[in-house]
């Protein structure tokens, strides 16, 4: 595999070799970026690297961040290798959701929603903070009188700074993402998806989980 690098960002053939179960590899595709959270203006970075519009893009957290939301180091994970260092899939997402849609393209997706600091906005952002026994709260929102579940501004803050401490999210171009993201999910079975993935290993814990910090949200 070869592979070029600058202060900011990765970029190879991803091949998807990078990722290995049972040190195996599992993927064959084309380029994608790799980004460090952890690097200053990262997501600057996203906005400015990422010239597509549609793709897939999958999270990955470092050991102490797995220690952190207690999923079992096994067999189940992929993972990549970033000098030294294994990082393990937990997430994988599409932007746009489907051909209609006409707004929250990936780069939107990732800085704007998963960053952005509300677990309103993301499915990965509320499982996260349910793993770390974080406070919800709920309000009525809308017509429907939709129970919807938030965090402080603090604890969400807290939750971006865990995330960009710890987890690096990589990019990959897909001009109709929808189409594969099914079987992408199912395939993989990254633990905290949970849409499209009611057979995966850790799927019965993470909505457990879910619920729990829903049903104790003040």
């Amino acid at each position: 595999m070869k592979s070029s690098t600058d202060s900011t960002i990765f970029k190879f053939m991803f091949k998807f070799d990078v990722i290995i179960k049972n040190n195996m590899p599992v993927f064959t595709q084309t380029t994608t970026h790799i980004f460090d959270l952890s690097i200053p203006n990262c997501i600057n970075n996203i906005r400015n690297q990422i010239q597509f519009e549609s793709g897939i893009y999958y999270w990955f957290a470092d050991e102490v961040l797995l220690r952190l939301l207690g999923i079992p180091n096994n067999n189940s994970l992929y993972s990549i290798n970033r000098n030294g260092k294994s990082f393990f899939l937990l997430y994988i997402g599409i932007g746009p959701r489907d051909a209609n849609t006409t707004k929250q393209f990936i780069k939107d997706r990732i800085t704007k929603c998963h960053l952005g600091e509300k677990i309103t906005n993301s499915t990965l952002r509320l499982s996260l903070s349910s793993m770390i026994n974080k406070q919800f709260y709920k309000r009525v929102s809308g017509s429907k009188n939709k129970i919807k579940f938030y965090l402080l501004n603090k604890d969400e803050k807290h939750l971006t700074n865990i995330m960009m401490s710890h987890m690096l999210v990589s990019v990959y171009r897909h001009t109709a993402p929808w189409t594969v993201e099914q079987n992408l999910i199912q395939t993989h079975q990254p633990p905290i998806n949970i849409t499209h993935n009611t057979n995966g290993w850790f799927y019965s814990t993470i909505k457990s989980i879910r619920n729990t910090a829903q049903l104790n949200a003040i």
